[in-house]
């Protein structure tokens, strides 16, 4: 799996945009985040690539390739123990197909993100999300429109004890899990350069060892463009509806732990020219967790694409 996306990855990014790909994107940046130092051990830098091919000049079936990579080397939170931990992330999408009836349009895409983990305190990890993404959409009228994103996944899961403690961290798990992202949204057209987009997020996993994980918001986004036509800005906020985990205990029974979020933020991009395009997010969100201090992240990303 690693060797075909890895491959993919670079026929994407290279040996299409040097002989037959006629047009496409290429995004180098990098997202950040800084957490509270109760939980430092969370922060991190993750640096990445990501392209974008079409397959001809006219068509718009395309494939993306991403890759991206996280080290960071820091305390576990309250202790004097290092926490050193990598993660590379190989992603491969296909898309471009849309069909329509009347006001409603369906543009599936499909794909996989597979992510490496370890550290010298838990092992490492190997995992396989297979998404499929619905992108459905219906036109009310000229100022409204309704729509579903996200995704549904199965997930292949391998793990591996690091063995420091011997026989008791010794182990080889393999698991498959489920997990879904779906937002239902109403967008609200203002004019030709503003939007309203009000939605319900709902995020649900169901893992084999640890039980399961529901999220529930309400999200807010605006989106403004300037009369310059080359600038975007789009500010938005997340409030909790529900969060509930049912974690897996020891002996087998189940815990139900209350935790919420709440984020604000906003994201833009500027297009420098017609072939250079500038973006931009940062956020600010707000955890609670149970049984110790609130879990505040500040987020932020910052990249180049290029179009050909």
């Amino acid at each position: 799996m690693k060797k075909l996306l890895t491959g993919a990855m670079i026929f994407g990014t290279f040996a299409t945009a040097a002989y037959a790909a006629p047009r496409g994107t290429v995004e180098v940046g990098f997202e950040t985040e800084r957490v509270n130092s109760r939980y430092e051990d969370s922060s991190f830098i993750l640096p990445y690539v990501k392209t974008k091919t079409f397959f001809n000049e006219t068509t718009s079936y395309y494939m993306e390739a991403n890759y991206s990579f996280r080290y960071h080397d820091k305390n576990r939170g309250g202790t004097d123990e290092k926490a050193k931990d990598k993660r590379q992330r190989y992603e491969l999408y296909f898309g471009g197909y849309t069909m329509t009836n009347g006001n409603f349009a369906f543009a599936p895409k499909v794909g996989v993100r597979h992510e490496e983990f370890s550290n010298q305190v838990d092992g490492r990890a190997e995992r396989s999300v297979f998404r499929f993404y619905p992108n459905m959409s219906y036109k009310i009228d000229e100022t409204n429109a309704l729509s579903l994103g996200g995704f549904v996944a199965t997930i292949s899961d391998k793990r591996t004890g690091s063995g420091r403690n011997g026989d008791q961290d010794s182990y080889d798990k393999r698991q498959s899990d489920y997990l879904h992202e779906l937002e239902f949204a109403h967008t609200y057209k203002l004019n030709e350069r503003q939007t309203f987009v009000t939605s319900i997020y709902n995020e649900y996993e169901s893992n084999q060892y640890q039980g399961t994980n529901e999220i529930w918001e309400l999200r807010f986004k605006f989106n403004y463009a300037l009369e310059n036509g080359k600038t975007k800005v789009s500010p938005f906020v997340r409030l909790p509806i529900n969060r509930e985990s049912r974690e897996v205990q020891k002996d087998g029974t189940r815990k139900t732990v209350d935790t919420d979020r709440t984020r604000v933020g906003v994201s833009a991009s500027h297009k420098v020219n017609e072939d250079w395009t500038m973006l931009g997010e940062t956020w600010y969100q707000t955890q609670t967790m149970e049984g110790g201090p609130s879990k505040d992240t500040v987020f932020l990303k910052l990249a180049m694409r290029y179009a050909y």
